[in-house]
Parts: structure tokens; sequence; C-alpha cells
């Protein structure tokens, strides 16, 4: 028997799977002064995290670029866009599994 699964997206799937503080795609675009800049707290030498928006807006650059969002697991150019594309292929796999941890290790990334 053959089994036949949904091809999704990566966008569209990590576009479901946004948490709920996520800024609207339409302000995606938009450059602000903290997108990029230190993070202002504590050391001014370092470097805030990249946040799941920035994340989402690396792929979107990603797509623009390369016309897909197939981000490759070793990635020298961006290794940190591929390893959260990674991570956000697990949790969707988990999702569509209905894994109880789904949720858990969603609010934790």
């Amino acid at each position: 028997m053959v089994r036949t699964r949904k091809c999704v997206s990566l966008a569209a799937m990590v576009l479901l799977m946004q948490p709920p503080r996520i800024t609207p795609l339409a302000m995606l675009s938009s450059s602000s002064s903290h997108q990029h800049g230190r993070s202002g707290l504590g050391d001014s030498t370092a470097k805030r995290q990249p946040t799941w928006t920035d994340r989402l807006r690396e792929l979107l650059q990603y797509k623009e670029e390369q016309g897909h969002t197939l981000v490759p697991k070793r990635y020298p150019e961006n290794q940190g866009l591929a390893n959260w594309v990674s991570k956000q292929r697990q949790l969707y796999k988990k999702y569509q599994a209905n894994d109880t941890n789904f949720a858990i290790e969603a609010t934790s990334t």
C-alpha cells in the first residue's frame, strides 16, 4: 500500500505554528532599531538572541533569494536559520502526529 502525504511548504507550516505574540506578517518587512541592534540590557557588547520573528524574517529573505524554503540542515551562510528550520520541521511532525509534548516544546523555543 502506498501512503500519500500532504505537501505543505515550510513557510505555510511555520505560519500555522507561530506563537500568539508574533508580529503580523505585514509588519515584518518594516525596519526598526531593535531588529538589528544590541539588547540595551546589561553588557553593551552582548548581542541579543534572535527571536522567532527574526528567524521568520530570515526564512522569508532566504525564500526571496532562493525561490524556496528548503533550507538545508548544513547551511554555512546562516547555520542559525538552518537549525531553526530543522526544529520547526521537528515540531510540525509532532503536531501532525498529535504528540502531547508538542505544545511544551513549541513554547520553550
